[in-house]
């Protein structure tokens, strides 16, 4: 009677199985034949959660699909093929029991955007990629726009774009240049619209030492002011340095080396229409900021999940990071800083407990000894 009762009471805890359904159907084009290599996708109605989508890869050569334990509720169909206009499907009910009837999703031409792209000479770009974006599209689920690369002579063509306000910009991956992004009302059948990339200058200089000496393989970059593309070079035998390509705007010039502090001119570099030559970037022996870290065990330093570092500010504004390290006795080490404000910061405990304090770095005193006491319980 003993196990029969605990039989029965470990059934009663079981949970019920929910029964899982399988969703199937087939793709046809325009011309009513079959649609091959269309991805199919589905999501439950309601705010977007990720993970919560299922997606079968492609259709196969009938145009048929099968996407299997889809749990009951309430979905969202979607269907998109690269050269077809996407198409949705909403409020599809899974019972709770049983597998709904096949789907037949018949996707439509859709509009064609063609254009050139072309250099500001007028020479064409060969693999600039155009993205045609529709503005009233949840962007967190597929699809959320089509992309085309040109070809050798600058052409690119993209097809079954949705009718709606899009957002359409051209860029080079390999010249590091982008258009101005375009707003297209797609309503025709056939749109045309051709990019001129911006012009480019020459940006160059020199890294010297803390005494004028050249200063060679130095790692310099120049990145914009309000974001995008980072140049990157190192510099010849003599110092010198060459960054081909630059778009006019405001860029920050920095300059990095193993045992020398990070530095940066303390104004932007400004590029227009003319080549930007002379710079100099003079870069001195690097600073440390060390100490311990108090009141956890070296036993427990792996387990506390710490983050270690030190930012420089200047005039309010973030320029810099450097990350720290921490050895086993709890000694840590934020080596190669620059002369500057910086705030050391250290968080652990997955940012449960955050330590922040500034501290100045000088070319007189390159090493300041700061202990970091962690929060107690």
């Amino acid at each position: 009677m003993r196990n029969l009762s605990r039989l029965l009471v470990t059934f009663l805890l079981l949970p019920c199985a929910v029964s899982a359904a399988t969703l199937t159907g087939q793709v046809f084009g325009p011309d009513g034949l079959p649609v091959e290599n269309a991805r199919v996708g589905c999501r439950y109605e309601g705010p977007f959660v990720p993970g919560d989508e299922r997606c079968v890869d492609r259709t196969d050569a009938e145009g048929r699909f099968q996407i299997d334990d889809v749990r009951p509720g309430k979905l969202v169909l979607g269907v998109k093929h690269r050269h077809l206009e996407p198409q949705w499907v909403n409020g599809i009910i899974i019972p709770s029991e049983g597998d709904p009837p096949p789907f037949r999703i018949e996707l439509a031409q859709g509009a064609i955007l063609e254009g050139y792209v072309l250099d500001s000479h007028g020479n064409p770009v060969p693999g600039a990629s155009v993205y045609a974006r529709l503005e009233t599209q949840d962007p967190l689920w597929f699809p959320n726009g089509s992309s085309m690369d040109a070809d050798v002579s600058g052409f690119y063509r993209i097809l079954g774009l949705p009718a709606g306000p899009h957002r359409v910009i051209a860029i080079s991956h390999e010249l590091k240049l982008k258009s101005e992004e375009t707003s297209l009302s797609v309503k025709d059948a056939r749109h045309r619209l051709d990019f001129a990339l911006p012009e480019t200058v020459r940006v160059s200089g020199r890294a010297v030492g803390k005494f004028g000496e050249p200063l060679a393989d130095v790692r310099v970059s120049l990145a914009p002011e309000l974001g995008g593309y980072v140049f990157n070079v190192r510099t010849a035998a003599d110092g010198s340095f060459e960054i081909d390509g630059v778009p006019a705007g405001e860029f920050r010039l920095r300059g990095q080396a193993p045992g020398l502090g990070e530095t940066h001119p303390p104004l932007p570099v400004q590029v227009a229409d003319q080549p930007v030559s002379d710079l100099t970037l003079r870069l001195v022996p690097g600073g440390l900021i060390t100490g311990r870290i108090l009141g956890v065990p070296p036993d427990d330093l792996k387990t506390v999940n710490l983050s270690l570092g030190a930012t420089l500010f200047e005039n309010g504004r973030r320029i810099v990071s450097v990350k720290g390290t921490v050895d086993e006795n709890g000694v840590y080490r934020i080596v190669d800083v620059a002369p500057g404000r910086w705030l050391v910061h250290a968080n652990w405990n997955n940012g449960d407990d955050v330590f922040e304090i500034p501290i100045e770095v000088t070319a007189a005193v390159r090493t300041v000894i700061l202990d970091i006491e962690t929060a107690e319980d």
